[in-house]
């Protein structure tokens, strides 16, 4: 099962992930988000982090692919009216889960990720859980009520780095405890 936490800012936050067999983290470059980091920090990210797949994820801020190109990592983009004029292929392509109807083809070494906002209706989960079904397809757990996990079998699980503890480093035992509830549904593949 692939999983993901995204907007890693915290370097033992990252080194953690990747002891405990995250297979990817994002690192931010969009210049528009509050989790943002500059180029020296994405440099030093990299310098320490071994066993791991990072990626950048730009947003809609798809200049910054330069870094991209620069540390030669994979991108991640969210999916925006701007989509169809850039050039490169992203690893992975961000999207609300009301964008469905959007969807691009991707590749297969290439992946969708939905966001599931909390009005998310009951109708909807069930009509995409028909479209998931043989697709590289990450869901934002977090994003999601649990309620939901067992009628969707994505093959990759994503968290937001929001499950902090007081002293600003991620909560492991929550990500724990989630995880442990995706992989009950998911059957891990």
């Amino acid at each position: 099962m692939f999983l993901k936490i995204n907007h890693i800012v915290d370097l033992h936050d990252a080194r953690y992930a990747a002891a405990e067999g995250v297979h990817s983290i994002t690192l931010c470059a969009d210049r528009n988000h509050h989790h943002n980091l500059s180029e020296s920090m994405i440099a030093e990210f990299i310098s320490w982090l071994s066993g791991i797949e990072v990626l950048l994820d730009l947003g809609t801020d798809y200049e910054q692919i330069s870094l991209c190109r620069k540390y030669n990592l994979g991108a991640q983009i969210r999916f925006s009216k701007d989509f169809s004029k850039i050039d490169f292929q992203p690893k992975i392509i961000t999207y609300s889960i009301e964008e469905i109807r959007y969807l691009p083809q991707v590749s297969d070494n290439q992946y969708y990720e939905f966001i599931f906002p909390s009005f998310t209706q009951p109708k909807l989960v069930k009509e995409v859980s028909g479209f998931i079904g043989n697709k590289n397809i990450i869901i934002q757990a977090d994003s999601m009520p649990e309620e939901y996990f067992s009628q969707l079998k994505p093959v990759g699980w994503a968290w937001e780095n929001k499950l902090k503890l007081d002293n600003g480093l991620l909560d492991f035992d929550e990500f724990e405890r989630i995880y442990q509830e995706v992989s009950a549904v998911s059957k891990i593949r």
